[in-house]
């Protein structure tokens, strides 16, 4: 299994590339190149945003639900992005 990076996430934080199918999270932190968090912001997947995963795959990469649009990202940045779980109520 490969390392997991050396920080301290809260009780109830994870890596969007561990979020279970159907869970709805908080983006909280997106540890990336600036040009990939452009790219990202530029498609509302932004900290404070709401998010549900939609599918996942073995390799890692994910689609998430943000207001009715799917947006997929490979297993390097899923790996980069700190979520902590809500609730699905609105």
């Amino acid at each position: 299994s490969e390392p997991r990076e050396q920080l301290n996430l809260a009780l109830n934080s994870s890596w969007l590339a561990e979020v279970k199918i159907g869970n709805f999270v908080n983006i909280e932190q997106i540890y990336a190149p600036r040009t990939i968090i452009r790219q990202l912001k530029s498609l509302k997947f932004k900290p404070e945003q709401k998010v549900q995963l939609v599918s996942k795959s073995a390799s890692g990469s994910v689609v998430v639900n943000i207001n009715n649009s799917l947006i997929g990202m490979g297993a390097e940045i899923a790996r980069r992005v700190v979520v902590t779980f809500v609730d699905e109520e609105k």
